[in-house]
């Protein structure tokens, strides 16, 4: 017997009477199911509250618009760059610019020169100040410059590097605010800020130290909290000028005062200079879009389309994740009300009402989950930003940015989640067996042939639709839909999957052969269980096998810097501006300090020959002369040794000219200088090395054949300002030194300090007139291993531009992430497998006690709900982990293959290469064995009383 479909009544009164009776009942079936309710409630609402929060701290974290205001502009109306060489076009809030005429689609880039400010000559260079006096005349107002930059002061034999504020009016700039004392006035006065203080970088009055050629000493006069255009906290010093650093065009900017605003179309203006401007104006009333640059407009589309694509990810993943997480839940519900549906059924009501009584909890529950959840996740926001960031960090961001829309949009997603999930049980009851139910014996109805067919082609399908967009970076959408089609056709066999493995459990122990068969029987309430199951493993099969591929990348393409137990002091022996700083100073500091800490260890300057051409580029100084040192290969110019020749051949991947020396491409190209000792300690010299390097010679490793002398020149050259290309190439020597050659392997590495690999003495170097400098100090312990504990010491005695690395090896960072996650994922399983075994063990309460009429011990009921839990669990497990695999071993493509790169030469080659897959079997394992055999032991132990006997009266 079945229920009819015909309809009680009509229209659209009898509609809303019809699920106005089905809600009032939903509401009472809610109160009075708490737990069961609370339980559903949880399922859609904490997926919610996490992707609320993440869309709501998205935009709290970024200062934007008029926010910028008090960072960025304080009391100015505008701020200005540097002028550049083309014109430009710039966005609203002056964060992405690009040369007018450039185009991002048509057929070429006519870019058009910047038209020089008037007062200043064409191609000239001008100061900060003078640049100052010509915006002021060209747009009105005052303009006052303002440079950001670093400089060193003293502490004792301790060099400190801090932020300097350079500004003439600090009162007027944005994000100064004076806490105590007075702002600087003088050359020789400085404030601190509150940072620095808290720090204990500076005191908050006394003096100061600089850390310049001659050391200067600066009176503090006040202390003020400072940020930067970002919102970050800056630690260091506020001060009137640069304090005689030298100062790169792109430090400064300037901030131009006056009675007007600065409008749109004079940011268009000062684009024909160079110059771009973040106006007070434009960023509280930006332009339309038909007033942005048409390439400028589509690249912001472009981010707009990224961010509205991820957001429906979001949705999409959202949807599917609380559709698997709450379905068991309604299954579950929608079974313990068959006879009360039935009954319903029995005394006229139609198909339509009883799926409504079953729709209306999901209603009900999808609208509390979904308020729930997005209240909680916009609420945890200033938590998180208030009292725990803080706690770490001080927090950069805005204020609270909810994004209404977003939010919206996603609280729509959960309740739309939670009627599919509901949505299946509803439509089952269109074949409800009304005898069979009163009876207790109802049995879903045989799997479908057609569903499992269509299930298969549409896991295959969606397997390759995500396999291939993942490999050829496609659109979100596409991959999304790749994921849908895989997952719902995996979920789509599981019903014949239950039925073949009640097939196969005739071998099976007693307890699992009748959870099996079970399962099988009662389909309807299985299915979202092992769903949900599928759901869960799939998810975090995909990220292991994507984070333990990248993790194994990193293993093999990992570079040790030391030798093993060995450390690397890193110096910063370089100032803002690329010059080196008192080299000889820095290591005698840093030396002096490491000896009075650990005195047992053993200090290695780890000098190599320098060429100043790396810290030269455009806008550097077209008169500074920079030494150079190279071999050149027979066959090769000097000025190839310096530049390449494109067409000459390759060795090991690096272009035969520029094996060896200050402009060398290989990884392993620079020239050492270290004393003869320390390259017997570390290479175990042969006779004949030792005898080549004695004598003026050089080592080098390599993969290459090279002649027993080789011939290395140097000189000076000089970097155009404009290109970076290498100009006035001057040849000064041409040497020819005996070589040793020893090949270059992955043994060799840990002994090859700081990208070395051509070595020479400090006798041959000098001999030879060869630069050098030490950025790096080596240290050992002739005992053994340098201890953690003196790591400790010396780094907490380092500078704060210097640290100390001490070399263990490889070690991994995957192994705690796979711990949380398989640690998260194990709970949802476990929730999901114990709420079926829950619903199985409460529906076979009559079994059990016919089960114990005939002799069942409580032994054999507890192992019956042991394999109830293991079938669950167990299947869903096996299904998730073959497919998540397919978008784990997917990933590893744009993970892994993307380049391949040589970690002898650190050459790298654009396009695919053979993918890292790595499968993290042992934790995947353990999910799938540990996991069920844990519900297993919670679900036997759930068994404690008896079941209710009573007389049957026939």
């Amino acid at each position: 017997m079945s229920v009819t479909t015909a309809g009680a009544g009509s229209g659209l009164g009898s509609w809303r009477g019809s699920w106005a009776v089905a809600l009032r009942m939903a509401r009472r079936e809610v109160r009075r199911h708490r737990g069961r309710s609370l339980l559903a409630l949880s399922m859609v609402a904490i997926p919610t509250a996490l992707l609320t929060f993440a869309l709501t701290l998205y935009p709290t974290s970024l200062i934007t618009g008029p926010e910028r205001i008090p960072y960025e502009l304080g009391n100015a109306v505008a701020v200005l760059t540097t002028p550049g060489s083309d014109q430009i076009v710039q966005d609203p809030e002056a964060i992405q610019t690009m040369p007018a005429g450039f185009s991002a689609t048509g057929p070429g880039t006519t870019t058009r020169s910047a038209q020089p400010l008037p007062g200043l000559a064409k191609g000239s260079t001008p100061t900060p100040g003078q640049l100052a006096t010509a915006m002021a005349a060209q747009f009105g107002g005052r303009v006052v410059p303002t440079t950001q930059l670093q400089v060193w002061i003293l502490d004792g034999d301790r060099s400190r590097r801090v932020d300097l504020v350079a500004t003439p009016d600090p009162e007027a700039k944005g994000g100064l605010d004076l806490v105590s004392g007075r702002w600087a006035s003088g050359p020789e006065e400085v404030v601190v800020t509150q940072t620095a203080v808290d720090k204990g970088l500076v005191p908050t009055s006394g003096t100061l130290l600089l850390d310049s050629t001659p050391a200067r000493t600066l009176r503090i006069v006040g202390v003020a909290q400072a940020r930067s255009s970002w919102g970050a906290p800056l630690a260091g010093l506020i001060a009137p000028d640069t304090l005689g650093e030298q100062v790169d065009s792109y430090m400064t900017s300037y901030a131009l005062y006056r009675d007007q605003p600065f409008t749109w179309p004079q940011v268009q203006q000062a684009n024909t200079f160079g110059i771009s401007a973040l106006s007070a104006d434009v960023l509280r009333n930006p332009p339309p879009s038909g007033e942005i640059d048409p390439d400028l407009r589509d690249m912001m589309s472009m981010d707009d389309g990224r961010n509205a694509g991820l957001v429906v990810a979001g949705g999409a993943i959202l949807l599917i994740i609380v559709t698997l997480l709450v379905g068991p839940a309604f299954a579950v519900s929608a079974a313990r009300q068959r006879r009360t549906l039935a009954l319903a059924a029995s005394n006229g009501a139609t198909t339509k009402q009883l799926r409504r009584t079953v729709l209306s909890q999901a209603v009900v529950l999808g609208a509390l989950a979904a308020v729930a959840g997005a209240v909680i996740g916009v609420l945890a926001v200033p938590a998180v930003t208030h009292w725990i960031i803080p706690v770490w960090t001080p927090w950069t961001g805005g204020p609270l940015d909810i994004p209404w829309t977003h939010v919206l949009g996603i609280m729509a997603v959960a309740m739309l989640s939670a009627l599919v999930a509901a949505l299946v049980p509803a439509q089952r009851l269109g074949r409800l067996d009304i005898v069979g139910v009163m009876k207790g014996q109802e049995v879903s109805p045989p799997p479908s042939r057609v569903v499992f067919l269509l299930g298969l082609a549409g896991a295959i399908l969606g397997g390759i639709v995500l396999f291939y967009g993942i490999i050829t970076h496609a659109s979100e959408v596409f991959i999304v839909g790749g994921a849908v089609l895989l997952i719902g056709g995996a979920l789509l066999l599981v019903p014949t999957l239950l039925g073949l493995a009640a097939l196969g459990s005739q071998h099976l122990p007693v307890s699992l052969r009748l959870a099996s068969r079970d399962a099988a029987r009662q389909r309807s309430r299985s299915t979202p269980s092992v769903a949900a199951v599928v759901g869960a493993v799939a998810a975090l099969t995909m990220m292991g096998v994507g984070l333990t591929s990248d993790t194994e990348q990193q293993r093999r393409e990992y570079v040790p810097n030391a030798l093993d137990g060995e450390a690397i002091v890193s110096l910063d022996v370089y100032g803002s501006d690329g010059a080196p700083r008192r080299v000889d100073d820095v290591v005698a500091r840093t030396t002096e300090t490491i000896k009075r800490t650990t005195p047992g260890l053993v200090v290695v300057p780890l000098a190599q020959v320098t060429g100043g051409h790396v810290f030269a580029g455009p806008g550097s100084d077209p008169k500074a002369v920079w030494p150079f040192v190279n071999y050149r290969p027979q066959g090769c110019t000097t000025t190839e040794s310096i530049s390449g020749d494109p067409d000459a051949p390759a060795v090991d991947g690096v272009p035969k000219c520029t094996q060896f020396g200050t402009h060398a491409w290989s990884g392993h190209g620079q020239i050492g200088v270290l004393p003869l000792a320390e390259l017997d300690r570390r290479f175990h010299l042969t006779d004949n090395e030792r005898t080549v390097l004695d004598k003026g010679g050089a080592l080098a490793f390599t993969r290459a054949a090279l002649p027993a002398s080789i011939t290395m020149v140097s000189g000076t050259l000089r970097v155009d300002s404009d290109t970076g290309e290498f100009t006035d190439i001057t040849e000064r020597a041409a040497d020819t030194l005996p070589l040793a050659t020893r090949t270059l392997d992955l043994a060799a590495l840990p002994a090859l300090p700081r990208d070395c690999g051509l070595f020479v003495t400090p006798d041959t170097a000098t001999a030879l007139g060869w630069a050098t400098t030490t950025d790096a100090i080596g240290l050992y312990d002739p005992a053994g291993p340098i201890s953690s504990a003196d790591a400790d010491r010396l780094n907490a005695a380092m500078t704060d531009s210097s640290y100390v690395e001490v070399e263990r090896g490889f070690q991994r960072a995957d192994q705690l992430i796979m711990g949380i996650l398989v640690g998260i994922f194990a709970f949802l399983i476990l929730v999901i497998t114990l709420t079926s075994t829950a619903l199985s063990m409460a529906e076979q309460q009559r079994d059990d006690a016919t089960l114990a009429a005939v002799g069942a011990t409580r032994g054999t009921r507890r192992a019956m709900a042991a394999g109830q839990a293991i079938v669950i669990s167990l299947l869903g497990a096996l299904i998730g982990v073959a497919v998540g695999l397919v978008p784990g071993i997917a990933i590893t493509f744009p993970l892994t293959g993307n380049t391949q790169c040589d970690r002898l030469t650190n050459m790298c080659q654009e396009g695919y290469a053979h993918p890292i897959i790595k499968i993290p079997w042992l934790w995947l394992g353990l999910l799938v064995v540990a996991v069920p055999l844990t519900a297993a032991l919670v679900s036997a132990l759930a068994v404690r009383r008896a079941p209710t006997m009573t007389r049957r009266a026939t």
